[in-house]
């Protein structure tokens, strides 16, 4: 968002580098400045300099430097106005004020004051659970072997759900008590029944949900009693709480993954225990419920997150990926051949994430497993995950019977899509060896087969739709090549999959209205579709604002209707509201496409990227077209040269450089 530069600059006015940083580094005085070893590499002799006198940093052996602000987004690796409110908060300047506008102070305010209530509630929790009410709660935590050192580091709860919250709220000063019950409901604390106000969470075990900077913005009730109602239950979506886009406990995990990221040390967990084996340097430990987590981090796991669900998002991907670059998934057997968390899981790794899968033991979960068999239980699991490539494999080869020719065929056919993803030639030929032993084949003839698989891939990739999607190759043919996963096919490795690369140099965007009429064609459907899917699932709006821009969609018939939905959320109107009260319009006939309703979402905005880039380039060459000729065989010139570009890389110059082999919507 934009800033009141004004605050911006008392917040750096205000915070003192070198305390910020002694936070973090330890700090000796050396002349006029102050040196101690670099947080960002490692190094024996201190080469990290701090002046105090012009509040900025400077590494004279990795080269990292900048102001307070810079420091904390690379210590804690995040983003600009996430420091600007650490910041913020440590030097007391109120969030509203970091807002340029009346609207967006507006917003800063109900913020602030919806983190402030999950406070109260939080604190209102914690005391039901050490007092007579929570004697339940405290033996189910006794039960389940959580130690007091654990069920305080994570803050944990009680809410009995006997109108206490309620009451709790009417006790506050009258100046604030209505606006205090409204914010309840908006949270979700808080439902309206036929009888009235009535508490969301009623005999539950609480769990605040934190964000990365440890602000409470939601909770999670597990039943203790009979009563009715899901074992586990979440506050609902609001201004504060989005579950696709967190992962719980990467407030505790987080400087661990850090620390040990740059080599460090990462210390004793919150009990006591250090960091296992089982977690080498930055390889985060992904579960996938509360308890699992906590009773890792209480084994000694401190880098385990959960992801509250198995079906990991676009979201909750990227942010790992900000505090790891591995990871060991560990979700319960079941939940691991789940379609829904294989495709999670896919999506991680292509956010640059290396997947191992632990097997847990049938019928445990890292919790049970941990409380049955203790730390070393976990830790043998851990250690035996396999990449993902490989679980894949090892899973699909399970449910075949290979003891027949008919059967060997079948199981080669299967594990083909998992082949033809693997882009490294000398990894593809050890996965080949490996699967022609298990199944009993020579490892020729998988071979020849795979590049069957990809040769048929890449012809269906080279075809171009036409306007309507009518063109024969825009939809795959039944018994073209697709993986019995629902797989959508194979990256083709060494070809570029832009819309720009299928043109000719005689074919150039500029100089073909026909081939401009298709790609604005397939833009619509491509923007119809994404409107659909965000109409399902509003955690995709902030990855499309950051791939897009505003406004989001700028095509007939969606146009007014995302000027209208911004302006709206502009005003600090929830999204699922605003979704609610204002839905997708009614799409033009025709401008529906069953080949964009099979991509995947990450594929879908991908293209739309792109798309959006080639209509800018557009409007940029008549630009041009009317104002200076140069410039127009200077930007002919440049086409040329990109023409030349994409040849280059299709023929497979760019290893590493491939794009997913899939059919254009």
């Amino acid at each position: 968002m934009p800033w009141n530069q004004e605050a911006v600059e008392e917040i750096r006015r205000r915070a003192d580098i070198v305390e910020v940083i002694a936070d973090h580094v330890e700090l000796r005085r050396q002349g006029r400045n102050l040196i101690g070893l670099c947080p960002f590499h490692q190094e024996r002799t201190p080469s990290f300099s701090v002046s105090s006198e012009g509040q900025f940093f400077h590494c004279f052996g990795c080269g990292a430097g900048g102001d307070v602000f810079r420091f904390l987004m690379m210590r804690e690796g995040i983003d600009f106005p996430e420091a600007v409110r650490r910041l913020a908060r440590r030097v007391g300047v109120p969030e509203e004020d970091l807002a340029p506008s009346a609207d967006a102070r507006r917003r800063a305010a109900e913020r602030a004051r919806l983190v402030a209530l999950n406070d109260l509630a939080l604190r209102y929790f914690r005391v039901q659970l050490a007092g007579p009410a929570g004697n339940r709660a405290r033996a189910y935590l006794e039960r389940r072997g959580m130690a007091s050192e654990v069920v305080e580091r994570f803050g944990l709860g009680y809410a009995p759900g006997d109108g206490g919250l309620l009451r709790m709220l009417a006790e506050q000063p009258s100046s604030r008590r209505n606006s205090l019950l409204e914010d309840a409901h908006v949270l979700g604390l808080v439902l309206e029944g036929q009888r009235g106000p009535y508490e969301r969470f009623r005999d539950r075990l609480i769990f605040p949900i934190r964000d990365a900077s440890g602000q409470v913005i939601g909770f999670g009730g597990r039943l203790l009693g009979e009563a009715q109602g899901p074992k586990y239950l979440n506050s609902p979506e609001s201004p504060l709480f989005h579950k696709g886009r967190i992962l719980y406990a990467l407030d505790v995990a987080g400087p661990v993954l850090r620390s040990a990221g740059r080599g460090q040390a990462p210390g004793p967990g919150p009990v006591g225990h250090p960091l296992t084996e089982a977690a080498p340097s930055t390889e985060a430990l992904v579960v996938e419920g509360y308890m699992d987590a906590i009773a890792l981090h209480q084994a000694g796991f401190t880098q385990a997150v959960a992801s509250l669900g198995t079906s990991l998002t676009e979201d909750q991907a990227a942010l790992l990926r900000r505090y790891a670059d591995r990871a060991v998934i560990a979700y319960d057997g079941d939940a691991a051949g789940d379609r829904a968390t294989l495709r999670g899981l896919e999506i991680l790794a292509r956010h640059g994430v290396s997947v191992r899968v632990a097997t847990l033991p049938e019928g445990e979960d890292p919790d049970s497993l941990v409380r049955r068999g203790g730390p070393a239980a976990f830790r043998r699991v851990a250690e035996g995950a396999l990449p993902l490539v490989e679980f894949l494999l090892v899973r699909i080869l399970a449910g075949e019977e290979p003891t027949t020719v008919e059967g060997k065929a079948r199981a080669v056919t299967r594990v083909l899509p998992v082949l033809a993803r693997v882009e490294n030639r000398v990894a593809r030929e050890g996965y080949v060896e490996r699967v022609a032993n298990d199944i009993g084949v020579s490892a020729s003839a998988v071979a020849a087969e795979l590049e069957r698989y990809l040769a048929g891939a890449q012809r269906t990739a080279d075809v171009v739709p036409g306007p309507r999607g009518s063109h024969p190759g825009s939809r795959r043919e039944a018994g073209g090549p697709r993986g019995a996963e629902g797989d959508p096919g194979p990256r083709v490795p060494g070809r570029n999959h832009s819309p720009i690369a299928h043109h000719t140099s005689r074919e150039r965007p500029s100089k073909s209205p026909r081939l401009q009429r298709q790609a604005v064609s397939r833009w619509q459907r491509l923007e119809w579709e994404l409107a659909r899917r965000l109409e399902r699932d509003h955690g995709l709006l902030p990855v499309l604002e950051r791939t897009l821009g505003h406004p989001l969609f700028v095509g007939p018939g969606l146009a007014d209707w995302a000027t209208a939905l911004q302006a709206a959320m502009e005003a600090g109107e929830p999204a699922a509201r605003v979704l609610a009260r204002m839905p997708v319009p009614e799409p033009p006939a025709g401008v529906l496409s069953p080949v964009a309703a099979a991509l995947e979402v990450t594929e879908l905005v991908e293209e739309m990227g792109r798309f959006r880039g080639l209509l800018e380039l557009r409007t940029i060459e008549r630009e041009l077209a009317a104002s200076d000729e140069d410039g127009v065989r200077a930007l002919e010139r440049l086409n040329g040269l990109l023409m030349r570009y994409h040849k280059v890389r299709a023929r497979g110059a760019r290893p590493g450089g491939a794009r997913a082999g899939r059919q254009r919507a």
